[in-house]
């Protein structure tokens, strides 16, 4: 397995790596977690794949050692699927609620090293966060990535300073934020309403 297909897995859930913005730090903090029973469940996305979002609490895929961290688990989502070959992609979902939105941070589960071919892969891959705002309509679930060209042309035309690294990975230029979490809230409050914040969302469907 190359080594873009495996961080290609770790986003899956977004449509495309190049669009979302990347992240060294997460979007939430105590005082903004939320959480809504609503998004339990299980979700088909445009591809016919099928999502569980559990409780992290409650998922029976974590052991019992992830309990350290009991506090932030009590508001923590696990999303997960299966492939074709039964094996299982797991990604953390943290809700946060910023001004009149919500917005759910998306980072690989604790285990996302088990499924890395060797320690010296693991040892050069650096887990980030991805942003989307979120909509529950009715049994339709919508999330709206941040539009990470958006991003790019406003740093590149000096219309905001927010913390950041440019970088070329794999012949594609991409901007990888390295701004604090107040820094992170702070900028998707101000343009949290702005349609060019963000691409065409991916839509889920609750399966009955």
């Amino acid at each position: 397995m190359k080594a873009k297909s495996i961080i290609g897995s770790f986003i899956i859930l977004l449509a495309a790596s190049a669009c979302s913005v990347q992240s060294l730090h997460p979007l939430y903090s105590e005082e903004v977690l939320v959480y809504d029973d609503d998004l339990e469940g299980d979700w088909l996305d445009d591809d016919g794949r099928l999502w569980s979002l559990e409780s992290a609490v409650r998922s029976q895929a974590l052991d019992s050692g992830s309990q350290k961290e009991a506090v932030r688990r009590n508001k923590m989502y696990l999303a997960s699927y299966k492939d074709e070959k039964d094996s299982l992609y797991a990604f953390e979902f943290h809700l946060v609620r910023l001004g009149k939105h919500r917005f759910v941070d998306i980072f690989p589960w604790e285990k996302y090293n088990e499924k890395l071919i060797n320690e010296f892969m693991v040892a050069n891959l650096l887990p980030v966060h991805t942003f989307a705002k979120i909509d529950l309509k009715g049994d339709s679930l919508f999330l709206s990535q941040i539009n990470g060209e958006w991003v790019s042309d406003l740093i590149k035309n000096n219309q905001i300073r927010i913390s950041h690294e440019k970088l070329t990975l794999y012949g594609d230029a991409e901007i990888v934020l390295t701004a604090s979490t107040q820094e992170l809230q702070k900028f998707l409050l101000k343009y949290q309403s702005d349609p060019q914040a963000y691409v065409q969302p991916d839509v889920f469907v609750r399966k009955r």
